[in-house]
């Protein structure tokens, strides 16, 4: 099925590799215009050129999930630029601390919950304004740890579960408005993440990875 999203706008987090940038990648192909967010300016340089070399539009956009305070400004800014927001991919997330809960260092664990789920809910909020009278697209990317514990996983499992009750609660809110949230569990893919998983010294079952 060919999906046509000409004239279409979209903001892709997490996007200087792996699963971000190919959807970045995938939504330009598609007609969108493109922010392609990374932590700092310059990260999503090589996706950019990659979809401008396809003939597609994007821009690069420092997007840090983790500075809460910082979300809203930078949002803002990137819908300015695109006129307005259509489809906002939340992707970027971290697999660490991977770690017995008896060995758990706790502001690992609250950073492991700000970048996977009070950063994706801050630039929900941020965004919510910028959809236009049609509504808008929210994909939050989860993973089929959300659905059940895995040992060692403890700040991962806990943190994709909240974001799948957020992606329910988004519906739920946005839904009157024309604004529907999705979640997505990719399965095993040949990622950064899936690398460290494997250097992890716990590792699961990496097939309940994102």
């Amino acid at each position: 099925m060919t999906v046509d999203l000409t004239g279409k706008t979209a903001l892709v987090t997490g996007a200087r590799h792996g699963i971000g940038a190919a959807t970045a990648l995938a939504l330009a192909r598609a007609g969108a215009r493109i922010a392609v967010c990374g932590r700092r300016d310059g990260d999503c340089n090589e996706p950019v050129a990659a979809i401008e070399a396809a003939g597609g539009k994007a821009f690069d956009q420092a997007l840090d999930v983790g500075d809460i305070a910082g979300i809203r400004q930078r949002i803002d800014a990137a819908a300015d630029r695109l006129g307005r927001l259509d489809i906002l991919v939340n992707n970027a997330g971290v697999i660490e601390p991977m770690a017995l809960l008896a060995d758990l260092d706790p502001l690992a664990f609250d950073t492991a919950m700000r970048v996977n789920v009070a950063g994706p809910t801050a630039i929900i909020a941020a965004a919510w304004p910028h959809f236009t009278g049609s509504g808008g697209r929210i994909v939050n990317i989860l993973s089929g740890a959300a659905l059940r514990p895995l040992r060692g996983w403890a700040a991962y499992c806990a943190s994709k579960a909240a974001l799948l009750m957020l992606t329910q609660s988004v519906e739920l809110e946005g839904s009157s408005a024309g604004i529907h949230c999705f979640g997505l569990a990719p399965g095993l893919v040949d990622t950064a993440m899936q690398a460290a998983i494997l250097l992890s010294q716990t590792p699961p079952d990496p097939a309940a990875a994102k």
